[in-house]
Formats: C-alpha cells, sequence, structure tokens
C-alpha cells in the first residue's frame, strides 16, 4: 500500500518537475505558446501532488509564477495578476511555519507588485511593495541558521585526520629539504682499485718535483749501436 502511495507521489513529482523545466527552456527559446502549454500542466500535476504531500506549496507557487510571467507576455494580463496572486498567498501560508522561504515570498510579491504598476493599479503596487519590504526585513533580522550536529562531527573528524598526518608531512617535508641542500651524492665505489684511484685523484698534489736530467761523459764511446736496420742489411749481404 504505501509503496503504491509512494511511487504515485514520485511518479507526479517527476512529470511536475519535466514540464516546469521544458516550460522554461521553451520560453527562454522564444516559443511562447508551447511554454504556455507545458506550464499549465506543470501546474495541474503539481496541484494534484499538494494534495497528497502539502510539503510541494513552493514547488506549487514556483510554477504559478513561471505560468504567471508566460501569461503576461502572451498579452492575457489578468490571467496572469492572478497566477502571481495565488502564488502570494501560497507562500504566506508556508512562510508561517517556514521562515526560511521569505525571500522566495518577496520574489512572488516583487513580480506582483511590477504587474500591477505597469496595469495602472498604483495602489495595490504600492501595498506590494511595501508587504515585499517588510518581507525582506523580516528576513533579515533572523538568526543564523543553526549548525546541525551531523556538519559538526564531520568537521571534528576532517580536523582530527589533519592533526593526525601534519607531523607525517612536516616530517617528509624536511627530508625532502634536506636532500634537495645537500651536493650531489658520489655513488658507492665498486673495489678497492676504484676506491684508491678515487683517492688519489681527490687529494691534491702536495709538491711537484723537477725532472733530474744526466749527462753522459765524453770518455764514452759515441759509436752508435747498430739497431734492427743493420742487422737487417748483414743478412742480406752474407745471403746474396
Amino acid at each position: 500500500m504505501w509503496g503504491k502511495i509512494l511511487y504515485t507521489i514520485r511518479k507526479q513529482e517527476l512529470g511536475a518537475n519535466a514540464f516546469h523545466t521544458l516550460s522554461l527552456r521553451l520560453m527562454t527559446s522564444g516559443k511562447a505558446q508551447p511554454a504556455l502549454l507545458n506550464a499549465e500542466k506543470a501546474t495541474e500535476l503539481y496541484r494534484e501532488l499538494v494534495a497528497l504531500v502539502p510539503r510541494h506549496l513552493p514547488s506549487l507557487a514556483s510554477s504559478l509564477r513561471n505560468l504567471g510571467s508566460i501569461l503576461w507576455d502572451v498579452d492575457r494580463r489578468d490571467e496572469a495578476i492572478a497566477a502571481c496572486k495565488e502564488a502570494v498567498s501560497i507562500m504566506r501560508t508556508v512562510v508561517k511555519t517556514e521562515t526560511y522561504f521569505l525571500p522566495t515570498l518577496a520574489e512572488a510579491l516583487e513580480q506582483l507588485c511590477g504587474y500591477l504598476a505597469e496595469k495602472g493599479d498604483v495602489g495595490g503596487a504600492s501595498a506590494a511593495a511595501a508587504e515585499c519590504a517588510e518581507v525582506r526585513r523580516e528576513f533579515a533580522a533572523l538568526p543564523p541558521e543553526p549548525e546541525f550536529l551531523f556538519e559538526k562531527v564531520v568537521d571534528m573528524e576532517s580536523d582530527d585526520e589533519w592533526e593526525t598526518s601534519a607531523p607525517a608531512r612536516v616530517s617528509e617535508a624536511d627530508d625532502e629539504y634536506h636532500d634537495t641542500s645537500e651536493g650531489p651524492s658520489i655513488e658507492a665505489v665498486e673495489s678497492e682499485d676504484e676506491a684508491d684511484v678515487y683517492h688519489d685523484a681527490s687529494e691534491p698534489p702536495t709538491s711537484i718535483e723537477p725532472p733530474v736530467f744526466i749527462l753522459e761523459s765524453s770518455s764514452h764511446s759515441s759509436t752508435p749501436t747498430p739497431g734492427p736496420s743493420t742487422d737487417i742489411d748483414a743478412s742480406v749481404q752474407a745471403n746474396p
């Protein structure tokens, strides 16, 4: 039983939302007549939905305001004003228990004020404007919305996670800083010979001894020693 009721409510809600959105898009495209048909269908579905679930009254008021705007554009001004007045009446009822809808009531009153002023109803326009200003002042005087317990718990958990992970992040940042601030590291030497070569190359020379030249005495024979070419010539002469 309850499943069927919930299905009907959801079906009505989706249908009304679809027609309402379509009417807005068509009106934006300049197609007033198709937009009007979809707005009327959306308003009808919202009325049926409100009969099942009264909490959808703000949606019905929004649909009526959209319908009034389209009716005004197609020069059906009396019907447009009637739709706006119904939207204002609905929102007056809603804000008695749900004050956060006061801005919506103010917007409906502002729309009604504009239509009445253009039609020449100065008294009605002035009354709507005065009520609109009063509603806005009432909304501004409201205390700030209370914070929900769930939001506080989420904020506390996020703060705890930050405090827990902060030391680790600081340690990682310090390690990265030290790694980048130190000079280039020297790779490990694989063998002792390479280590000796490295140390020899890295140590600066202490002193450089001048080369020593030894001059041969003139008492030695100056006859040159025959080289390999002399031996080859001798062998050729011995074996012609």
